[in-house]
């Protein structure tokens, strides 16, 4: 989604709000998502784990081993 995109997405959705057509906390949950979701489903490529390993971490105390 390009930036003219959620620009125009943002503008239509201020307009739908003005007449009523949804809330503002439907506007607000709508907008986060086009502004904050976007580079989230660009990116969606698999993560580059170093190893499979689990490292746990003991922040005082007795440790149970």
């Amino acid at each position: 989604m390009t930036n003219d995109t959620r620009k125009q997405t943002i503008e239509s959705l201020a307009e739908r709000a003005k007449r009523g057509e949804i809330s503002r906390r439907q506007f607000a949950q709508l907008a986060g998502l086009v502004l904050a979701g976007t580079p989230m489903l660009l990116r969606s490529t698999g993560a580059f784990a170093e190893t499979k390993g689990l490292v746990l971490v003991n922040w005082g105390g007795d440790a149970i081993t």
